[in-house]
Parts: C-alpha cells; structure tokens; sequence
C-alpha cells in the first residue's frame, strides 16, 4: 500500500470509529465503556487472528505504544497533561 493510500485508509477508519465513540457517547457512560472495550477487544483478536505466535510481541509493542501516542496527542490538543510512562521489556 503506498503512503498516500495508506494515509486515506488509515482516515477513513479513524472517522467511522470517531463517529462511532461520539454515538456512544451520547449513548451513556456504559454504552461508552462498551465501545471502547470492545474496539480494544477487537485490536487484540486481528493479532491474534492474522498473526504467527511469534509476531504476536512486536504487534502488541507496536499497538501498546499507538495507544499511548493517541492517549498523549489528544490530551495535549485538549491542553491537558499526562505523563505516560511505558517500560518496554525485552526478552534475548
């Protein structure tokens, strides 16, 4: 996939789930709860669906840290603080 086309999928999904959330939202604090379990349960089954146990580490790190650079990015355009550690393990 090229980088523009990349870059229009990734918008894409980054629209339907933000419209998702925001109907959730509306929906109630349970609704929302739900909807963010089950788009995180659902990151976590494509890993291990598509993946070989192998690859399931480098995923995880590779979404782990997504989730944290989202969490970051969005409080700051908030103007809001967080100060996120995140210890990465690395097994030989």
């Amino acid at each position: 996939m090229t980088k523009t086309a990349n870059k229009q999928a990734t918008r894409e999904l980054i629209e339907f789930l933000h419209n998702k959330n925001e109907e959730a939202k509306k929906a109630g604090i349970e609704q929302h709860a739900r909807f963010t379990m089950a788009t995180a349960h659902t990151l976590g089954s494509l890993i291990a669906f598509d993946l070989e146990p192998a690859g399931y580490g480098p995923m995880l790190e590779s979404v782990l840290e997504s989730i944290i650079e989202g969490i970051q990015s969005a409080a700051k355009f908030k103007g809001v603080k967080v100060d996120t550690t995140f210890i990465k393990v690395v097994r030989d």
